[in-house]
């Protein structure tokens, strides 16, 4: 009979080969087959430990969601007491590095949610309110700060839309990027750079942003006169 830390191994390797083959080839195209033939597994185990496919895909993101908290716990003890510029700064290290280096939850993790979020399966709105929507509040918070007490709800939506926005178009375009830019990689320093970017930028637009709530005393009465279609092509 197994010993308890070889069923463990066993669900373990099913897991890290089923978050692979997800993010690959997405739900309705992975097999049991395939997910267990890179765990190494027999397919009576994915019945014995998951139920079912979707059991096993349930519990993947399950899975990696220990990982996805436990960023969450590094933005909220790092940056107690801090400025909420500093908070910021934070929270993009840390959404930037989940997506794109090697720190926080797996490799494929990022990839896969990507990808329920293009081929959505049912389980979408319940991914999105468990994985999604703690940090979408946490980074809300801290932008609702940074615009101060008389920014609208709408305005603070907008903002964090557009911090997250940033990063996450690094992941999604990564093959049109590549070509671009072919130069672009990913390393330590790269990542560094991109996080200085996306943060002081972020910042810029930001208090940009409070400046222009405060002076309309928190109504939208911007105007914008976009450029003409012909400036796109001149000079």
């Amino acid at each position: 009979m197994s010993s308890d830390k070889e069923k463990s191994g066993i669900r373990v390797r099913l897991l890290e080969s089923a978050g692979q083959v997800f993010a690959e080839k997405g739900y309705e195209k992975s097999t049991i087959r395939e997910i267990c033939e890179r765990a190494k597994a027999n397919i009576a185990a994915v019945n014995y430990y998951f139920r079912d496919k979707e059991g096993l895909y349930r519990e993947v993101f399950n899975f990696a969601h220990g990982a996805v908290r436990e960023h969450l716990m590094v933005i909220l003890r790092e940056s107690e007491g801090a400025s909420a510029e500093d908070q910021l700064r934070l929270f993009v290290r840390v959404q930037v590095q989940g997506l794109l280096g090697s720190q926080g939850p797996p490799a494929w993790f990022s990839t896969l949610m990507t990808r329920e979020m293009i081929e959505p399966t049912h389980m979408q709105r319940e991914i999105i309110q468990r994985e999604i929507g703690p940090r979408f509040e946490l980074l809300a918070k801290i932008i609702h700060r940074l615009l101060g007490e008389t920014a609208s709800d709408e305005q603070v939506y907008q903002c964090t839309l557009s911090v997250v926005g940033q990063s996450v178009f690094y992941k999604l375009a990564g093959p049109i990027i590549s070509i671009l830019n072919p130069e672009q990689r990913y390393d330590g320093e790269d990542i560094e750079r991109l996080v200085f970017h996306v943060s002081e930028f972020s910042l810029a637009g930001i208090a940009r942003r409070r400046k222009e709530i405060m002076e309309c005393g928190g109504e939208d009465e911007i105007s914008f006169t976009p450029p003409r279609a012909s400036g796109w092509v001149e000079g």
